[in-house]
């Protein structure tokens, strides 16, 4: 059976034409995967056996423009067709009598997991499973395909990392052996970055991904320095975690700058995912909600006046709402009112989602300054006014400004 695919009839008709030609069309990876999972798949792969790069790209380019992309290995996307298609490198045996089950083996021997190493062949729905993947999704189990070609990756320590927190796996033993010898050192940020960026937005509970890095003492090489924690501090921190993967956000960057605050909230010194983290928004918002956080541990017997400066210091990128979240996750540290009083007096004040606008503008400070920096000062120690006291009358606080 053939798994549902974008523009099937057209897939279909590009598979034929391929076996036409003395190829083999079979959808591998992560949509096979899924769908004996019963996941909806994030992307969709072919890999076409039996064909030189050119004749694939010819037989390609008749259902619509396509183009080679990537310079390692040959990958051809077809406009208006959101499916990857391959040819395995290096090339894979011919068929033999119209069986292509050596070719697919030899092929998903070089894959990393069980689970991701199932084809289906698009012409007959054909399920090839050389290394008892279906059994391992069955049985709820991570496993290597290929003792020999696992370490081609070294990437792959941390693509286990993902696949145990967003599946929810059990990982056999020799799996993580293998994965403990795995040197990361010549893979580049952005790859390494981009596998954590699975974990957090992918996973429901990271918290698995990263408690089996711990195991294997690797967790400070990626996050320190989460490793100096006690283990009910980490513990703490990774269920805080949890619970603010399964929230909703605006868009992926807020997303990870929430996530990413939650395992710094409370460190000094360099945070967690300093040298991973490469979008600069991301870094630039999680910096600032944990500054926050800390204000917020900190506390003030004047609380409006604490929510109200927090609110204006978030402002325009963030909110309280999202600052509470955090707080609330992780439920303790020294405060003056509990996470939930916090955020029933934010709504009470109206500041929950946004700032309390300043009552006294540029124009009100005509005869007390000219534009500039006087001016600039002068409003900034209106508002304060404002918030600090608590006074809703433009009047009250130009008089105390003038006193």
């Amino acid at each position: 059976m053939i798994p549902e695919i974008p523009k099937p009839d057209l897939v279909r008709a590009i598979a034929r034409r391929i076996a036409d030609a003395g190829g083999r069309a079979f959808l591998v990876g992560g949509a096979v995967r899924d769908h004996f999972m019963a996941r909806n798949p994030l992307d969709y792969d072919v890999e076409v056996h039996g064909l030189a790069e050119e004749k694939l790209l010819e037989i390609l380019d008749r259902h619509g423009r396509a183009v080679k992309v990537g310079k390692s290995f040959a990958n051809f996307l077809v406009s208006g067709l959101p499916i990857d298609w391959s040819i395995p490198d290096p090339p894979t045996s011919p068929a033999r009598d119209g069986d292509w089950s050596d070719s697919v083996r030899e092929a998903a021997a070089r894959r990393d997991l069980t689970i991701n190493a199932l084809a289906i062949d698009l012409i007959d729905g054909t399920l090839h499973d050389p290394f008892g993947g279906k059994a391992d999704i069955d049985n709820k189990r991570l496993k290597w395909c290929d003792k020999e070609t696992f370490d081609l990756d070294p990437l792959r320590l941390l693509r286990v990392m993902g696949f145990i927190a967003r599946f929810e796996l059990e990982i056999d033993p020799e799996l993580t052996e293998l994965c403990r010898g795995l040197d990361l050192s010549g893979v580049s940020a952005e790859r390494i970055e981009g596998e954590f960026d699975k974990l957090l937005l992918r996973s429901s509970r990271p918290s698995l991904g990263l408690f089996w890095l711990g195991s294997m003492q690797r967790l400070g090489e990626f996050l320190a320095p989460l490793h100096t924690l006690t283990v009910p501090e980490l513990f703490e921190r990774l269920m805080a975690l949890d619970r603010l993967a399964i929230e909703k956000y605006a868009d992926d960057e807020k997303e990870l700058a929430v996530l990413w605050a939650a395992l710094g909230a409370g460190i000094e010194g360099v945070l967690p995912g300093e040298r991973i983290i490469q979008r600069q928004k991301v870094l630039k918002w999680r910096a600032s909600l944990c500054e926050c956080l800390a204000e917020l541990r900190v506390g003030d017997d004047n609380l409006d006046y604490l929510l109200k400066r927090l609110a204006h210091r978030l402002s325009p990128d963030w909110d309280l709402h999202h600052l509470l979240l955090i707080e609330e996750a992780f439920a303790c540290g020294a405060r003056k009112a509990p996470p939930i009083e916090l955020r029933k007096r934010a709504i009470e004040l109206g500041i929950l989602d946004k700032e309390e606008k300043p009552l006294v503008k540029s124009g009100d400070l005509k005869g007390l300054a000219e534009p500039g920096p006087k001016m600039g000062r002068l409003l900034k120690e209106a508002y304060e006014i404002q918030i600090r006291e608590g006074i809703g009358d433009k009047g009250e606080i130009l008089s105390k400004l003038k006193a």
